[in-house]
Formats: C-alpha cells, sequence, structure tokens
C-alpha cells in the first residue's frame, strides 16, 4: 500500500486516468497529518489502494477548501466537497458521506461501504463517592423485611409481657393500665433494637416463653448483621457515576445538558425534515448550538461543555483518536438512531462508478472492508471492550466513608437511648 501511495504522489497531473479526489477531515476513514496537508491517510484510502490498483488508475488528493462535505444553498448550488465534485473541479468525493435524496441527486453515489448509526456523546460520567453507600448492601424489599420483622418481634414481645401481666395479676387498676403499658412498649420494642445493634440483652424473667422469643431474634440479627457488615465493605468503594441521561428522548425532555449537531450534516437534514412533534423534531427545536469545527465539537464533547449528536462512525474516530493521543476514553455513547450507510461519490454519469462498485462489492462481500475499519479502530474497540467490563480502580476518599459515618453516630445514639431504660422491670 505504501508503494502504491508513493507512486500516487508521483504522478503527473496529465498522466491518463489519474482521478482528481477531494478530500475532507472524518477520522477513521480520512486523516491528515496538520504538518503534512497533503498526506492523507485513513480506511478510504487503504479501500481506494486495492480498488485503483486493481483497475490500473491513480488518483492524487487534495482538501476541499471549506472543509466540509457540503450543503445545498437555496439557489441549489453546493459548498464543501459535493460542490467541487458538481461543478466539475474534481472527480469524487473521497472521504465518505451518509446518503440523503439530496446528496443523491448531486452526484453519482457509490454502493454502500459500511452502514453506520447516529448517537449521543457525551462526557463520561465521573466516578464520586456515595453518601448513601451503607443502604446498598440490601435492597429496598429487604430493607422493608427487615422493618417488619423489627416490628413482628417488638409486638409479639410486648404481647408475651401483656398475657404474663394478665394472667399472673389479674386486672390491673386503670391509674397504672397507661404506665405499664407505655413500660412494655418500650421494654418491647427497645429490647428488640438492642438485639438489632448487637447489644447484650438483659434476662427477662417474667415469663420463660419470651426467652424463645429473644433467642430467635438474637439468631435472626445475627445473621443479618454478618451478610449486612460483610456486603457492606465489599460494595464500600462500589463507584456511583450519575449518567446526565441514557436516550435522546431523555436529553430532549429532561434538558439534562446542552447539546450541538453538524450543520449541513446528514442528521442536521434529517432534524430539519422531521415532525415537530416527534423525537427528532424536538431535537431539532432545541439544538443548543450548531458547530462545523470537528476539532471545536470534539473539544467540547471531551470537556462536557455539549453532548454532541453525531454519526457512529465519526464517534469511533474521535474516540480512537483521543485515546491515540491521550491514553484516555473520556467519552460514552448513548442510544442508537436514525441508520444509514457510508458511500463515496463521483461527477454525474462518470465512467469511474460501475468498475468501482464492483470491486467495492466484492471486498464487501469478503469481509475486506469490515477488516480494514476494524484496523483503524482498534483503540476504540478497546475503549468500548473496557467500558463493558466497568474496570474502574480508584483510591477511597474521605466522603466514601460520610454515609458509614452517619450510621455509626446513628447506632451509638440508639445504643445510648436503649441502654437508659432497663429491660428488667
Amino acid at each position: 500500500m505504501a508503494g502504491i501511495r508513493a507512486a500516487v504522489a508521483a504522478v503527473s497531473s496529465d498522466a491518463p486516468l489519474c482521478i482528481r479526489a477531494t478530500a475532507y477531515f472524518m477520522p477513521p476513514y480520512m486523516t491528515s497529518d496538520p504538518m503534512m496537508p497533503d498526506k492523507w491517510d485513513g480506511v478510504i484510502v487503504d479501500v481506494v489502494d486495492i480498488i485503483f490498483e486493481k483497475m490500473n488508475w491513480c488518483y492524487r488528493v487534495r482538501g476541499a477548501l471549506d472543509e466540509v462535505v457540503g450543503e445545498q444553498q437555496p439557489n441549489g448550488s453546493w459548498t464543501g466537497a459535493i460542490g467541487e465534485v458538481s461543478r466539475g473541479e474534481s472527480d469524487m468525493v473521497i472521504s465518505p458521506f451518509l446518503l440523503n435524496e439530496q446528496r443523491n441527486n448531486a452526484l453519482d453515489v457509490s454502493d454502500y461501504l459500511w452502514p453506520t448509526s447516529h448517537n449521543a456523546v457525551h462526557k463520561k460520567a465521573q466516578v464520586e463517592p456515595d453518601i448513601a453507600g451503607f443502604i446498598k448492601p440490601f435492597s429496598l424489599n429487604i430493607w422493608l423485611y427487615i422493618l417488619g420483622v423489627f416490628l413482628a418481634c417488638g409486638c409479639s414481645l410486648y404481647f408475651l409481657l401483656w398475657t404474663q401481666a394478665r394472667l399472673g395479676n389479674g386486672k390491673s387498676p386503670k391509674s397504672n393500665m397507661g404506665s405499664s403499658m407505655t413500660r412494655d412498649v418500650r421494654i418491647s420494642f427497645f429490647s428488640v433494637l438492642r438485639l438489632m445493634l448487637g447489644q447484650p440483652a438483659e434476662n427477662d424473667d417474667r415469663l420463660s416463653l419470651s426467652r424463645v422469643l429473644v433467642g430467635t431474634t438474637m439468631v435472626s440479627w445475627l445473621i443479618l448483621g454478618t451478610m449486612y457488615k460483610s456486603l457492606l465493605m465489599a460494595m464500600l468503594v462500589l463507584p456511583r457515576t450519575p449518567e446526565p441521561f441514557n436516550s435522546l428522548e431523555e436529553l430532549v425532555t429532561k434538558r439534562a445538558m446542552p447539546y450541538l449537531v453538524v450543520p449541513g450534516s446528514f442528521l442536521h437534514a434529517a432534524l430539519l425534515e422531521a415532525d415537530p412533534n416527534s423525537t427528532l423534531g424536538r431535537v431539532y427545536a432545541n439544538i443548543d448550538r450548531l458547530e462545523i469545527s470537528y476539532p471545536k465539537t470534539v473539544h467540547y464533547a471531551v470537556n462536557g461543555i455539549y453532548a454532541a449528536l453525531s454519526s457512529r462512525s465519526a464517534t469511533y474516530g474521535a474516540i480512537n483518536t483521543i485515546f491515540s493521543q491521550t491514553r484516555t476514553c473520556p467519552l460514552t455513547l448513548k442510544d442508537s438512531f436514525l441508520t444509514s450507510w457510508y458511500a463515496v461519490g463521483f461527477t454525474k454519469n462518470s465512467p469511474l462508478l460501475t468498475p468501482f462498485n464492483l470491486h467495492a462489492q466484492r471486498l464487501r462481500e469478503g469481509g475486506i472492508l469490515d477488516k480494514l475499519e476494524r484496523k483503524w479502530l482498534k483503540n476504540t474497540l478497546r475503549c468500548l471492550e473496557a467500558d463493558k467490563e466497568a474496570r474502574i480502580l480508584r483510591p477511597l476518599d474521605i466522603r466514601d466513608f460520610y454515609g458509614v459515618f452517619l450510621l455509626y453516630v446513628g447506632g451509638n445514639l440508639a445504643r445510648i437511648m436503649s441502654s437508659s431504660f432497663p429491660v428488667s422491670p
């Protein structure tokens, strides 16, 4: 491949079948070095090298003057790379673009090369300490079960004390009934509370059956307490990652964060034509920024200033580039909508289209196109795999212990309160 590129660069402008190709920056399909703007590389360069070598064609690439794919103007003309090809200033748009009716009418487009869809991309949520982490070892149903057991044990113990008082002493004077009931309720529930907190329970000889109930309660709370402590230790460093939104619908309805769209893009054109009451229509009505600059779009997304709505492949390219430069994966993708496919374009009635499609179809059916795409997206695939495995390591922070501290203080207050009321009458 390197030899072909060198040969292409050396071909003179009057060489036969030397195709003039217009490109714009679109990683990973078409990339260039800022220090060497005439040197282009990427997935589509590998594909074109294979096809043109078989056809014995050469090609010369130059960047579009507008540095964008282009959009149709009110007078019907086009800007960007499509405009240059439609005016005959170039023979093909080599950077792949997504197809819609307007672009299909302006150029002769190739067969589809790679399918894609669109995503919302934003800065990955930062790991935060969870002050409510001490309640996470058990689910809500388990906590409700514990509350139910506490009330059941307290009521059972009170019933035993009340029964013993009625059987042993007969009817108590009315003047003592209120104070006796209050005392028994307090004794019953604080006894159960002390057992829950692992405090020693005092002997109660008023009814021998109460020992069976207290012993059963102690075993139950011992099992639950042991499980709770073990799970709490295991989940203490469980990260809390508050996501601003999880779908396009949430982004529009909750307005969790501002978002931007690339003007003139396939997505922007689809939003313009969408039903105002549909999700895409509401996305268009609430756009916070139109940004045509690729570097600025990536900058805004990485720094959490805006979420970006873009094609999945373009987002993959951004993730790949960022990882190559910083060895980090700061972006995450949400939702999948508006499917389409990539193609390249030629001038109208171009004789190049049919042979190009023939070889492109063979490469696609043989899996070569997907293989070349994966080669240029290896860093992206690494980031996506790391997100799936959720391998997040971080040191403990003092805020991780706030919830445990609150639990400890609350437990000590409950212990002091229960110790203030002896169980024995």
